[in-house]
């Protein structure tokens, strides 16, 4: 698999803004190919480093600050608040019971306990070993990956409308569930690692890669996936004033 010419694959057809990112869990931080962040620097920083700066670095939770990005990769065992819903209460929901099922709805691999000591990202084209690999993406770029998903089955590509860790819980359910999904970043991910207000998150396992690159491939066939081209060969109206008349044409 041509990692390299995959990445530059997706870019070219989508026209991405940054590059697409590869995520690696790691039961054991010894095995860590880079350097481990030493400052308090959470999962969408790195993630950003990778996707704008070409970074690979390592993660540990000792050196992060957000519990729920931690949880969400299983680098920490999820903290009560977010079992029993008071994290939520007076931020994104009125009462402990409502932000209980707020929480259940935010894929944490923590949720059955620490699982990993650290996670390793950076740019997809430098690596070959990865768990997860993220790319983000506006509305109509997303478009081409749903197709890509649904191209050979007819899939529906499962959406994170809860908007809270989402880039986070993208990459656990990428990894937990090993399907492709899409996210809205939250706010976290837009105050702390400058994610624009019209992205969107998309991951997927790595077994999912070659798949989605090759049906992207086939429906660029097809014409162009993004931007889609307008069709502007409709009959036009304009004011009296700068319509032609009958004697402009004699």
């Amino acid at each position: 698999m041509d990692i390299s010419k995959i990445t530059d694959d997706f870019i070219r057809i989508l026209k991405l803004d940054t590059e697409p990112i590869a995520v690696k869990l790691l039961k054991n931080k010894g095995d860590a190919r880079s350097g481990i962040v030493k400052k308090q620097i959470n999962v969408c920083q790195l993630v950003a480093n990778a996707r704008h700066q070409q970074r690979t670095s390592t993660g540990v939770p000792e050196h992060m600050v957000c519990s729920l990005g931690a949880a969400a990769l299983g680098l920490i065992k999820t903290p009560e608040a977010f079992v029993d819903g008071t994290a939520a209460v007076n931020i994104y929901t009125k009462t402990k019971e409502a932000g209980k099922e707020f929480f259940k709805n935010t894929y944490k691999i923590g949720d059955s306990g620490k699982k990993f000591e650290a996670t390793e990202i950076g740019p997809l084209r430098k690596h070959e070993d990865f768990d997860v690999f993220v790319v983000y993406v506006n509305p109509g770029q997303a478009l081409g990956l749903i197709h890509a998903n649904s191209f050979l089955d007819g899939s529906m590509m499962k959406a994170d409308t809860v908007a809270e860790g989402a880039l986070c819980s993208a990459i656990g359910f990428a990894f937990g569930e090993q399907k492709p999904i899409i996210g809205f970043p939250c706010a976290g991910d837009r105050r702390f690692a400058s994610t624009q207000h019209s992205e969107l998150v998309f991951a997927a396992p790595m077994k999912e890669l070659s798949r989605m690159h090759d049906s992207l491939l086939e429906l660029f066939k097809l014409g162009p996936i993004y931007p889609v081209p307008p069709m502007v060969d409709y009959e036009t109206r304009m004011s009296r004033r700068y319509t032609i008349s009958e004697k402009d044409l004699i």
